[in-house]
């Protein structure tokens, strides 16, 4: 619309564009929208006591807030936490193994591997020699409760079973003579150790989602591809991410 004006002997001519109220609402309902938008939140489980749960957490962290996603993480048992992302209490376990996901009907693995776990036997004595597992009968064994790997040891052996935190203490203790702990877990002990030859046990762990969440599946598995790629995905994992690992 265009109203002429005049005044003082000069015209003035100023030009008023008048919106549909229809589009005005919409385009304002969209500006809105925009400003106060919040990110989704997600709630995931984890393994309580896990040896990897932060440095995973800070991957799926990253990964999600790539599709505008927060996370909600907490800790269960393990047979709980995953009984309750089936159940649909939780949108998702953190990590787990494959055979986890073939043993829940409701939950589908995320096909990367969020992170290979790798055990080694550790000692305080540097005069321990073994190269199998049958090579610590007699000594006193430490390692942790509820994982799959204490399956694979001998069953004579004299093990004491209990959480992550503990294992380290026990070991600078004298309260057991090995532990077996995640390779990751060995590189923060604050003390002098001793890997031994023993076989080493790697696994590795994927995140998985209720099945409610299968649109996602593509889409964080094209993220933490990616992040594989560009290297920010083990800086995560290492704590060394900076802003520049993603340049």
């Amino acid at each position: 619309m265009t109203r002429e004006m005049s005044g003082g002997g000069h015209e003035l001519t100023r030009t008023f564009r008048v919106w549909p109220t229809g589009l005005l609402l919409a385009a304002t309902l969209v500006f809105l929208s925009a400003v106060g938008a919040k990110a989704q939140t997600l709630s995931f489980s984890g393994i309580d006591g896990s040896q990897n749960h932060e440095a995973v957490s800070r991957v799926l962290r990253a990964a999600y807030a790539e599709l505008g996603y927060e996370l909600d993480i907490t800790t269960a048992p393990a047979r709980r936490s995953i009984e309750m992302v089936n159940a649909g209490q939780f949108d998702g376990e953190v990590q787990r193994i494959t055979a986890v996901g073939d043993s829940f009907e409701n939950i589908q693995r995320v096909p990367v591997p969020i992170l290979e776990t790798r055990w080694k036997a550790y000692t305080l004595d540097p005069d321990l020699k073994a190269t199998k597992w049958s090579d610590l009968m007699g000594r006193t064994v430490g390692a942790v409760a509820g994982t799959w790997y204490v399956r694979k040891l001998p069953s004579d052996l004299d093990l004491h079973l209990t959480t992550p935190q503990n294992l380290a203490q026990m070991l600078v203790h004298g309260r057991v003579d090995v532990i077996i702990v995640s390779t990751l877990a060995a590189q923060d002990f604050e003390f002098e150790h001793y890997p031994l030859e023993t076989p080493e046990l790697s696994l590795e762990l994927y995140h998985y989602l209720h099945k409610r969440h299968q649109d996602l599946l593509p889409e964080i598995t094209a993220v933490l591809s990616r992040m594989k790629d560009e290297g920010a995905f083990a800086a995560l994992l290492a704590g060394t991410f900076t802003s520049k690992d993603n340049n």
